[in-house]
């Protein structure tokens, strides 16, 4: 569970989340909003990118901001862009890597790498170099360097932005197996009615909290009417 109480943030002295005030329970949740409401501050909130300057955010009645390092072993963050968190040169070490941060023996986690690979359907990259992958494919590649870790929480940046139509449809058949909480930061409202909770945020407050039918309503008509 994810509790924001009272939470404001500043960056650059501009305010950018203003008393948030929210629990997230729902396995699967979706942000959505125009470019610069806040939604990619609110998702490193979470897992202590980013500290809130009033109020706190826990994580599991964790406080996310006093204790990050903890945080970031249950809550596993896949950035917009995959070759922010793609290190080592070949797949199947960039996926094992964290492990290896964690204390595992090699042979366990190439051994857990190849098994998270399978459940990805990606173990045929298993040998690729990292760097010469297709979008998409880093994509998988960079989920797989997470859920290898098995973390409690998982918060997705726009996880469709560089994805072909295969790609994101294999991206949507991994997301309704996951039995982690997610939460889904996105302009991909097909990826939003997946989800069973929409939160639409604009200029940093939270302006609609519903069902993905309503919220996507509510969103898609104050665009309109911004026209």
């Amino acid at each position: 569970m994810i509790d924001f109480t009272n939470v404001s943030l500043y960056r650059n002295s501009e305010l950018v989340l203003e008393d948030i005030q929210l629990t997230l329970r729902e396995q699967r949740i979706a942000i959505i909003g125009s470019n610069g409401s806040g939604k990619s501050s609110f998702a490193r909130l979470i897992n202590g990118l980013l500290v809130a300057d009033t109020g706190e955010v826990l994580i599991n009645s964790i406080d996310a901001a006093k204790e990050g390092k903890n945080i970031r072993q249950k809550v596993g963050f896949l950035f917009q862009n995959p070759e922010h968190q793609i290190i080592m040169p070949m797949v199947k070490d960039d996926i094992a890597l964290s492990l290896k941060n964690q204390g595992v023996g090699k042979e366990e986690r190439l051994a857990k790498a190849e098994e998270i690979m399978q459940k990805m359907e990606i173990e045929h990259l298993s040998e690729r170099s990292s760097h010469m992958l297709s979008g998409g494919e880093k994509q998988l590649v960079a989920l797989a360097g997470i859920l290898i870790g098995n973390p409690e929480i998982l918060v997705m940046d726009e996880p469709t932005t560089l994805l072909d139509l295969r790609h994101v449809n294999r991206l949507k058949k991994h997301l309704q197996a996951f039995t982690q909480q997610i939460i889904i930061i996105t302009h991909d409202m097909n990826l939003a009615t997946m989800c069973q909770r929409v939160i639409v945020l604009e200029k940093g407050k939270v302006v609609c909290d519903d069902l993905p039918e309503q919220a996507i309503a509510y969103y898609q008509q104050s665009m309109e009417e911004d026209e």
